[in-house]
């Protein structure tokens, strides 16, 4: 869970109409056992036999003697948001799990906060109503809410969270409900106070619930959103910024009738980073307020740069940086068309917008191309192909020449051994050939001031063409 971005603003409540119905206990905050233990809540995480308090009692409260205080914290070098939650949750799935036994079928959540927010960070709410399938052996989703806000909050607010529910859904047997103050990306120091939490029961007039897509390309999306309750169409809006000031041609207060999906087709000449969509739903004439708004990064690729800092065994490889990627997968490949990869380098993930590719072949011919991948799993398409050439540089070969009076050592490393040479004088006259069958080889010559080798593997591969100067006569 937790794995995308809503920005929420506030709903049209049109019928405040209450009945009194299964509550939670203790959702004033009001009893505790200990200053980190509040009566019915959870109130840490255990991992490695560690645990860490995640909320703690404060009589910074919107009413009565104390509230719930969440402080994200830095443990060790981890950051974990502040918690407090009817379950537990669970560290290696990053979840909420578990709850209390609960049979009714609440309309909304009513719940004080405060908010202290570092950098970027998002308070989140969580609800999961649930019931177990003796035929699946396992647990039902029915119903729940999931709710950010990423904006500070001086003084304690009041928010009315809906519940929605699937279609047809039967009555839960478990609530699990979880406070957080930090979803993705956390800071230390974000801090979240809760106090006089309640379930709200009764008919509202909602709007729908707009969900991230599940599939996004270049060209474009299908936005979905959860229905509300006798709704007869929903209107959409598509825009570039999150006010809505700049609306996609074609997508203000669209009437895209009785659906809950809609395909919007994104435009090659579209400049923003983003794409923003939002709902609202048509009551036979009568119009609920907004949805939440869901923030879409465009999936622009990269632009591949030339290499730079190009030797015999190794360049840079450089690409346009992506503002709203989460990451780059970078490819070098053996071959144009990228059947064959260089080892090490097929998928290779980096948050760089560079990677410095090493272990290469002198004088040889290398591929590399890349793509964005962007949070909720989705990824561009491939950027453009740039083409490197190594250098060749002789001083990197596993061969050396000394010179004698009338004579030249070769000396060379195994993976030489058994290749052919050949000697030339500076006009490309041949002038003899051996095999090099030892580390130590000997040539001799008399008379010659420059010679040209030529040394081919028993591959038949050249890999050493030098000019040898005689300096001892």
């Amino acid at each position: 869970m937790f794995k995308f971005k809503i920005i929420i603003i506030p709903f049209l409540l049109l019928q405040p109409f209450f009945l009194f119905s299964q509550q939670i206990d203790n959702s004033d905050f009001e009893n505790w056992e200990s200053v980190n233990e509040a009566v019915g809540w959870t109130t840490s995480i255990t991992n490695g036999g560690l645990t860490v308090y995640t909320a703690q009692r404060t009589d910074e409260a919107y009413s009565g003697n104390y509230a719930a205080k969440l402080i994200t914290k830095n443990i060790f070098g981890y950051i974990i948001p502040g918690m407090i939650q009817l379950g537990v949750f669970d560290v290696d799935q990053m979840e909420l799990t578990g709850g209390l036994p609960f049979t009714a079928k609440p309309t909304a959540l009513q719940v004080y906060l405060k908010y202290d927010q570092q950098a970027n960070d998002s308070l989140a709410v969580v609800c999961y109503l649930s019931r177990y399938d003796q035929s699946q052996h396992k647990s039902i989703y029915i119903g729940g809410a999931y709710f950010l806000y990423d904006k500070p909050i001086h003084d304690y607010q009041v928010f009315l969270i809906p519940i929605y529910y699937l279609e047809d859904s039967t009555t839960p047997d478990t609530i699990n409900i979880g406070f957080l103050s930090a979803n993705m990306d956390p800071h230390a120091g974000s801090t979240l106070w809760v106090d006089n939490f309640k379930l709200l029961y009764g008919e509202f007039l909602l709007p729908p619930q707009a969900i991230f897509p599940e599939e996004i390309s270049i060209d474009g999306f299908n936005a979905s959103w959860t229905g509300a309750p006798f709704t007869k169409k929903y209107y959409l809006d598509v825009a570039t910024d999150v006010n809505f000031t700049n609306y996609l041609p074609g997508y203000h207060s669209l009437d895209v009738g009785d659906t809950t999906k809609y395909y919007i087709k994104l435009d090659s000449n579209i400049s923003s980073n983003s794409i923003f969509y939002r709902l609202k739903a048509d009551y036979d004439s009568v119009i609920s307020d907004y949805s939440n708004i869901v923030e879409i990064p465009v999936p622009y690729p990269p632009i591949a740069q030339n290499a730079e800092n190009i030797s015999s065994s190794s360049f840079l490889a450089k690409w346009s940086e992506i503002p709203k990627a989460s990451k780059y997968i970078f490819d070098v490949g053996l071959d144009s068309n990228f059947e064959n990869f260089l080892p090490g380098y097929y998928f290779y993930t980096t948050t760089q917008n560079e990677v410095n590719v090493v272990g290469l072949e002198r004088d040889s011919t290398y591929y590399y191309r890349v793509r964005s991948y962007f949070l909720g799993g989705y990824k561009s398409v491939y950027s453009n192909t740039i083409k490197v050439k190594t250098e060749y540089n002789d001083s990197d070969l596993p061969v050396q020449f000394f010179i004698k009076r009338d004579e030249i050592a070769i000396y060379c490393s195994k993976e030489l051994l058994g290749s052919e040479f050949f000697v030339y004088d500076i006009n490309g006259n041949f002038l003899k050939k051996g095999i090099l069958n030892n580390r130590f080889t000997y040539v001799p010559y008399k008379g010659i001031n420059i010679l040209l080798f030529k040394i081919m593997t028993p591959s038949g591969i050249l890999t050493k063409k030098v000019m040898v100067y005689d300096i001892g006569n």
